[in-house]
């Protein structure tokens, strides 16, 4: 099975690919550029690019900044100033996790999206 894997460059994302590697899933890295300094990406890009070469797998990375920009950060800081509590991480799942990122796996022909990150099944919808 050809499967995307949300990479960061951290333990869970690389266990994860590892993992689908060994059960003998064609396996692609995708790194995603939300926020931050160009260092910062430049760091994790390095430890993607290291884990993509060890597993012998192929890589991408997707700057979804505007994206992310436009539907997270800026709903978080305006929900902020009305004085409610945002919650970024919804949003962030439903539009660019969920949304901007299993587009680009669809695009590659990819049967399924993995990430490292908390998540369980429950009557086989998502639940984070």
């Amino acid at each position: 099975m050809k499967i995307l894997v949300a990479m960061s460059g951290g333990v869970d994302s690389t266990v994860t690919a590892y993992k689908l590697k060994n059960l003998g899933h064609e396996v692609i890295g995708c790194y995603m550029k939300l926020h931050g300094k160009p260092n910062y990406h430049e760091e994790n890009i390095k430890k993607v690019e290291k884990v993509a070469n060890f597993l012998q797998i192929p890589y991408h990375i997707l700057d979804l900044q505007e994206d992310f920009k436009n539907k997270v950060y800026m709903p978080f800081v305006d929900t902020y100033k009305e004085g409610k509590t945002p919650n970024p991480c919804a949003l962030c799942n439903r539009f660019i996790k969920l949304g901007k990122l299993l587009e680009f796996a669809k695009s590659l022909g990819c049967e399924k999206l993995a990430t490292g990150h908390y998540a369980r099944l429950e009557n086989n919808l998502i639940k984070t």
